[in-house]
């Protein structure tokens, strides 16, 4: 894990909430997110999901087609 300190001014524009705040370039392409917690037990890396939920959407057949399909189907209407 990468640790970035920052000053209080950066500080002072984060709310003090529970909410998630995107953190954008200047351009404002979305470079991260941030969630405030208020003691590092809070911090969870465990999917918000349970495990038979994640073997269940991965025993699900993918959608969508083939590239070879996509190209072959917009040639088609030319």
């Amino acid at each position: 894990m990468t640790r970035i300190v920052l000053d209080d001014t950066v500080l002072a524009l984060l709310p003090q909430s529970d909410k998630v705040i995107e953190i954008c370039d200047a351009q404002g392409n979305v470079r991260g997110v941030f969630q405030a917690v208020h003691s590092l037990d809070e911090i969870s890396l465990e999917p918000a999901i349970s495990e038979e939920e994640m073997r269940w959407r991965a025993a699900q057949p993918l959608h969508g087609r083939q590239l070879s399909e996509i190209i072959a189907d917009l040639e088609s209407r030319k």
